[in-house]
């Protein structure tokens, strides 16, 4: 009768370890399987864990980090930094933050317009691109068009008339070296496109 050939160290602890989570698996909660599994088996679970990303809902590019920073430098630059030091780096830098944020409130009220018709909410990768570029091409003709910046200004007057109280025109000076900064619009096509594909809800409520 031959012996059994030699298993090397390793596989015998490999062996064993997976021997014991399985089981811990059968006969305890999962609570307690997880806090008795080996300490090997722990890791590759956390690791694996950490690469599902969370779920989507309609309109949380609003909440996400990159929309959060570009709303506040854009609120801070203009109320605050701007007034106090004018000049080309105030100037450009709401236009950067705009570029960013704009993107992503689009998508975003397209988002929650089709979840509460109850229809798939999530865009497609052409109406990414489409919305990115409606926006970089939106900012570059307010820039060398003073006619377009005119009629921009009234639009932005009466979007913003229920925040003030009254209808007031926003003056946009245009300046063509501020279509240096439409590039900026594909950030928000990235981050848009990056949290395309990670399932979220395809209901309100749901």
């Amino acid at each position: 009768m031959s012996a059994a050939p030699h298993q090397p160290r390793v596989v015998r602890v490999f062996n064993s370890s997976l021997a014991g989570a399985r089981t811990a698996t059968r006969h305890s909660s999962p609570a307690r399987a997880a806090k008795e599994a080996p300490p090997s088996v722990k890791k590759i679970a956390r690791r694996e864990t950490a690469d599902i990303p969370r779920a989507r809902a309609p309109g949380d590019l609003l909440v996400r980090p990159l929309a959060v920073m570009a709303l506040t430098v854009l609120i801070v630059n203009d109320h605050v930094l701007k007034p106090r030091w004018p000049g080309l780096l105030t100037g450009k830098l709401s236009d950067i933050a705009g570029l960013v944020f704009l993107p992503l409130l689009i998508v975003s009220l397209y988002e929650l317009g089709r979840a509460a018709l109850r229809k798939q909410w999530l865009p497609g990768g052409r109406g990414l691109v489409a919305i990115a570029g409606a926006v970089a091409i939106g900012f570059a003709a307010t820039k060398l068009s003073p006619a377009v910046a005119a009629t921009y200004g009234d639009v932005l007057g009466w979007l913003r008339w229920p925040l003030i109280g009254h209808w007031s025109a926003v003056r946009i000076s245009p300046d063509p070296t501020d279509v240096l900064c439409t590039p900026c619009a594909i950030a928000g096509w990235i981050e848009s496109r990056r949290l395309r594909g990670v399932r979220g809800m395809t209901k309100l409520g749901t």
